[in-house]
């Protein structure tokens, strides 16, 4: 047996650990990748509404014939007064007092992200399925600033493959958000979220039955990221950098029911990453809106890569022991492929598919599909 240090006192690594024994290491995994998931949710949508606004600015200092030569074109000008003039036949513009068409917006987000994990020598195989719902409003506080809030709720349901265990989540969320241009095409979007978890674990038990364990949690996140575009024609594109730091604790429970239940102590996950690279988006006109394709790709670098050790008992007495974990990939590649419809009377929709490359031992994809009203 090997020797672990947790806090103040040392705890024996029992290497003959089952499978089902180290099904816990999952828990800080499915809650991590609930707060990814709507955190990417919500860095999709502000760079939406950001882009949405920027673009709706310029058409109209175009139409009001404001605009300045400062080498940039705007992608949907040619459907501007379309557009534009539904929203002042509903009263959308007064040019007079400043007053303009969709201050105030509403939105909602579907998320679906799949996947799976091969078994390792710390955590037996699982299927991974992950459904989340954002629903929220943003005010634009002028052109280049929006501010937002949202509610979020995630399922996770992960079925381990190799131990015929599984694990339920339910994480029930609130989120702000801003998307602001510094300076012409400088932009940063903030994000803070906090998040409510219930855990429901079942695992079976090698001398038979199945062990029971419900818990609660709670998740912290700060996401800022920082960019700047370029301008050809119809083509945006430009570079970007996020930092991401998220905060998640388990408090420790008690299984019941099994020939041999464990009780768990407290669990700390900690994750500090940041992402480098860049986006591009192509304006296309229609008759009916504008539609945008985009494209990005960025490089994740986590700087909590260690692995931990969550420590044990048999409920009914006896030595302490640490369930190790896997650690984390310290880098990885994020693409993502998706388009947007610009359509009239302030309404957009957008759909997005996300990948995760180059991880060890397991895939992950996220489907986003969403929409936004302008009121």
């Amino acid at each position: 047996m090997a020797e672990a240090q947790s806090d103040s006192f040392d705890v024996t690594v029992n290497p003959d650990l089952t499978d089902s024994q180290r099904q816990v290491s999952a828990q800080g995994s499915a809650g991590l990748a609930a707060a990814t998931m709507q955190l990417r949710s919500l860095e999709f949508l502000t760079d939406s509404l950001r882009r949405s606004e920027r673009e709706r600015r310029r058409q109209r200092e175009e139409l009001e014939g404001n605009a300045r030569s400062k080498g940039l074109q705007s992608p949907i000008a040619g459907l501007a007064a379309s557009w534009l003039s539904v929203g002042a036949a509903l009263g959308a513009a007064d040019s007079e007092t400043g007053a303009e068409f969709g201050r105030f917006n509403v939105f909602s987000n579907l998320d679906y992200r799949f996947g799976d994990r091969e078994q390792t020598a710390n955590a037996p195989g699982n299927d991974l399925s992950m459904l989340g719902i954002t629903v929220g409003a943003d005010y634009r506080v002028n052109p280049d600033l929006v501010i937002g809030a949202t509610l979020g709720y995630v399922a996770n349901d992960t079925e381990f493959t190799t131990s015929n265990g599984r694990l339920k989540l339910d994480s029930y969320s609130l989120s702000g958000l801003i998307a602001w241009y510094v300076w012409r095409n400088l932009y940063i979007d903030g994000l803070a979220r906090m998040a409510f978890d219930d855990f429901d674990a079942r695992r079976r038990l090698a001398g038979g039955g199945t062990a029971i364990g419900q818990t609660d949690g709670s998740e912290y996140s700060l996401s800022a990221s920082s960019g700047y575009e370029f301008y050809y024609g119809a083509l945006n594109y430009g570079p970007l950098v996020r930092v991401t730091y998220t905060d998640i604790s388990i408090d420790g429970y008690r299984e019941r029911g099994g020939t041999n239940p464990l009780a768990y102590e407290d669990q700390d996950i900690e994750s500090l990453r940041t992402a480098v690279g860049g986006d591009a988006t192509y304006a296309i006109n229609t008759g009916f809106g504008v539609v945008v394709p985009q494209a990005a790709v960025e490089w994740v670098h986590e700087f909590e890569d260690d692995p931990r050790l969550i420590v044990a008992q048999p409920t009914t007495g006896g030595a302490r022991f640490g369930v190790p974990t896997d650690p984390r990939d310290s880098d990885f590649y994020r693409v993502a492929l998706g388009v947007t419809g610009v359509l009239t009377r302030g309404r957009n929709i957008f759909f997005r598919y996300e990948a995760d490359l180059s991880r060890a031992n397991q895939d992950n994809h996220t489907v986003t599909l969403g929409a936004r009203l302008e009121l």
